[in-house]
């Protein structure tokens, strides 16, 4: 059974104080087990707080950090460690898939300003050349057309 949210705050709140009563009688009095309530503390202790409901919250750079804190770990001990993150081994595969696709997504090349700068550039220089090109060949044909026609008003 979940418990509410301020509740769990209170009982915390009663268990971190320095004259803080023994734990049996704080889950006496609240109708709390034990194990929930020791389970409380352990994450208060470590900072996460949130326990196995923010599985799904966390960013990408926590579960690379959780990865290779959980890789660090001897096989006999990583079921323990799971239990203490309140993850699963299935959670930890999921990550590795997710930080591999997020890394091939990452290697693809970005164009940066200037090579974007260098293509439009050289699409200007192959357009210029066209003009160029065809005012070049009606220059020619300018002049071929004038050739012709002093030779026709000669004879």
């Amino acid at each position: 059974m979940r418990q509410g949210n301020e509740r769990k705050r209170l009982i915390l709140e009663k268990l971190l104080r320095p004259d803080a009563p023994p734990v049996k009688s704080v889950c006496k009095e609240y109708g709390v087990d034990q194990s929930m309530v020791y389970r409380w503390l352990r994450e208060a202790k470590s900072g996460s707080m949130t326990g196995r409901t923010r599985r799904q919250n966390i960013t990408l750079l926590e579960k690379q950090r959780l990865l290779l804190e959980a890789g660090a770990i001897a096989e006999a001990d990583l079921g323990r460690w799971l239990r203490e993150h309140g993850l699963h081994s299935s959670a930890l595969d999921e990550w590795r898939s997710e930080i591999e696709k997020a890394l091939k997504t990452a290697q693809k090349p970005v164009k940066d300003q200037s090579a974007q700068e260098i293509k439009a550039l050289k699409k200007e220089l192959h357009r210029k050349e066209k003009a160029l090109a065809e005012v070049s060949a009606l220059l020619v044909l300018k002049k071929k057309l004038a050739t012709l026609l002093d030779e026709e008003s000669e004879p």
